[in-house]
């Protein structure tokens, strides 16, 4: 109680990391509701030009006289203790806030609150579910950690009856949250660097269903021994909600929806991947206790394109197609290599950086067995994004290379100097090219492409 009085009496709040794609929508908000914002970030992007056009205040570089004045420092979990602004708040007394704990009192001041979470497909299903709910007219606000065309951008700023918000399980941020509805997509040992045991995600996870009113889940082992209430749903049954007349067609999908043995409706999606049918169902889970008209939802889920960064296809390089996927984790790295050879029978190269050396380490054989498999015909390895992180933490790329060169893939290392030759040496008109990570990857397959 005591942080949200902190923020609704704060005039002046600085962002330290604004240039983050949930930080950045969260000062966007803060700013419509007549706040005066100001934020710094390491470098430039096209988030932080888009913010000073809108009148904020952005500073390149942290700098410990940016945060003076100011009556609230909102900083991001990237952020460290030794970082020269927070700590001159600290000095200066000024009121701090984490970012998931700004995001869990905005989302309070809202009737509705619907929480997407799990370790993979939260944003596509976040951005799935806010277009089905606004092309409904139910006008929710929507916070995305990513893109999407038709929010035109990372944020929608709508009516107060509904909060739609990804919840990351990162540092159990999305605890955070007090929601109406949730949607639990998937449960897996990730960031473990928090977590240190699978176990402990569970139980994490085990908590953060039992604060939710309603909730939709794909597994519900994923919260054993809790009496609590839910909806399951699932391609196959024994579910709630499952699926019938599973089709393929190029690719995307066709299928039919049943809810505890009785037909709701049929669908179709414009997106690859048998993966994408799990988030349209999860979708359509929440649509249906929601109930909102399966029409509308069908006509939303046939005409949503997706997010960027997912599945994003760039255009052609010497004929060869580029496309850039967010995927950062064995299991989202499976499911779109199964999704591009769900349609697509030609030569396909991945060019994969690593997301932090310690999710290479603690998924260092999951790693190597994905890029083994014959179905990528030839691996472009380039160095690790390191976020938050030193090399000290895990392993990097080059103890991938290390390993994958003894096996008969086909496989190189290439840096930012010499990527682009890399390429060329190993593109033809036949080529779809993959550039795959959650790092800054899609810089260079956009500077491919231009």
């Amino acid at each position: 109680m005591i942080k949200e009085i902190i923020l609704k009496k704060s005039q002046k709040i600085h962002f330290i990391g604004i240039g983050g794609i949930s930080m950045s929508a969260l000062a966007k908000l803060l700013f419509s509701f007549g706040k005066e914002i100001s934020g710094s970030d390491i470098k430039r992007s096209k988030v932080t030009d888009e913010l000073k056009a809108l009148g904020v205040k952005i500073n390149i570089k942290h700098k410990a006289k940016a945060v003076e004045g100011v009556d609230l420092v909102v900083y991001s979990g990237a952020i460290h203790e030794d970082n020269v602004e927070y700590k001159h708040a600290l000095e200066l007394g000024i009121s701090t806030l984490e970012r998931s704990e700004l995001l869990g009192i905005i989302a309070s001041m809202y009737k509705n609150v619907i929480a997407i979470a799990g370790a993979h497909g939260k944003t596509t299903t976040t951005a799935m579910l806010a277009k089905v709910m606004i092309d409904a007219g139910l006008d929710p606000t929507v916070h995305l950690g990513g893109e999407a065309d038709f929010l035109s951008g990372n944020l929608h700023i709508g009516g107060k009856d509904f909060f739609i918000t990804e919840a990351c399980e990162y540092r159990r941020s999305f605890l955070k949250l007090k929601p109406n509805y949730s949607i639990i997509l998937n449960v897996e040992p990730e960031h473990l660097d928090t977590y240190h045991t699978f176990a402990n995600v569970k139980k994490a996870f085990k908590k953060f269903a039992l604060k939710t009113t309603d909730l939709m889940i794909y597994n519900k082992n994923y919260i054993m021994d809790t009496t609590k209430d839910f909806i399951t749903f699932d391609i196959d049954k024994p579910s709630n909600v499952y699926v019938k007349n599973l089709r393929c067609i190029k690719g995307k999908y066709r299928f039919d929806v049943y809810v505890n043995d009785i037909f709701l409706h049929s669908f179709q999606l414009s997106l690859i991947g048998r993966h994408n049918v799990l988030n349209a169902l999860a979708v359509i889970t929440l649509c249906y206790k929601l109930n909102i008209n399966m029409d509308i939802v069908a006509s939303s889920l046939r005409t949503f394109t997706g997010v960027k960064r997912r599945f994003e296809k760039l255009g052609n390089y010497n004929n060869a197609e580029i496309i850039i996927d967010y995927a950062h984790h064995p299991t989202e790295i499976n499911s779109l290599i199964d999704a591009v050879r769900g349609y697509y029978n030609g030569e396909l190269i991945v060019v994969f950086q690593p997301h932090t050396y310690s999710r290479t380490a603690l998924a260092f054989d999951d790693f190597i067995s994905t890029f083994s498999r014959k179905e990528i015909d030839k691996l472009i390895l380039f160095p690790t994004y390191s976020a938050r992180e030193s090399p000290k933490q895990g392993k990097s790329a080059m103890d991938l290379y290390k390993v994958l060169r003894n096996k008969t893939l086909n496989v190189k290392y290439c840096t930012p100097q010499n990527i682009f030759t890399c390429i060329k040496s190993c593109a033809s008109s036949k080529t779809m090219i993959l550039f795959v990570g959650a790092g800054d990857i899609d810089t260079f397959a956009r500077q491919l492409f231009k």
